[in-house]
C-alpha cells in the first residue's frame, strides 16, 4: 500500500509545482515519472511478477529490471512507461525542459494508471 501512497505523493508534488503549467517543468516531469514507477512497482508486487538476478528470483530492484518485467507481463504499458522514463532522464541529465508538454506527459501517466486498473 505504501507504493500507492508514494505515487499519490509524487502526483501531489507535480501539482504543487504547478501541474501542466509548472515553471520547473524538469522537476514536474520527474515527479510524473516517479509516480509511474511507484504505480508500476505496486502492480508488479501485487501480481507477484519477479526477475532472476544473479541466480535469485526477486522483485525488480531497479529501472531495468522493472522494464524487463513490464515488457514480459504487461507490454500494453511498456511504451508509455519507457516514454516517461526517457523524458525524466532528459530532464535530469540533459537539462531538458518541457513547457507546453507536461499535459501530454500527465496523459501518459493516466494511460498507465488506467491499464493498471484494468489488469489489477
Amino acid at each position: 500500500m505504501w507504493r500507492e501512497e508514494q505515487a499519490a505523493s509524487n502526483e501531489d508534488h507535480y501539482n504543487e509545482l504547478g501541474g501542466d503549467s509548472a515553471v520547473r517543468s524538469d522537476w514536474a516531469m520527474t515527479a510524473l515519472y516517479y509516480a509511474a514507477v511507484q504505480h508500476v512497482q505496486a502492480l508488479i508486487v501485487r501480481k507477484g511478477w519477479k526477475v532472476t538476478y544473479k541466480g535469485q528470483t526477486q522483485f525488480p530492484a531497479d529501472h531495468g529490471q522493472r522494464l524487463e518485467v513490464i515488457g514480459r507481463e504487461c507490454p500494453q504499458i511498456e511504451a508509455d512507461f519507457r516514454t516517461l522514463k526517457g523524458w525524466s532522464e532528459d530532464a535530469r541529465y540533459e537539462c531538458a525542459t518541457f513547457e507546453g508538454k507536461l499535459a501530454i506527459a500527465r496523459g501518459t501517466l493516466e494511460r498507465i494508471k488506467a491499464e493498471i486498473a484494468a489488469i489489477s
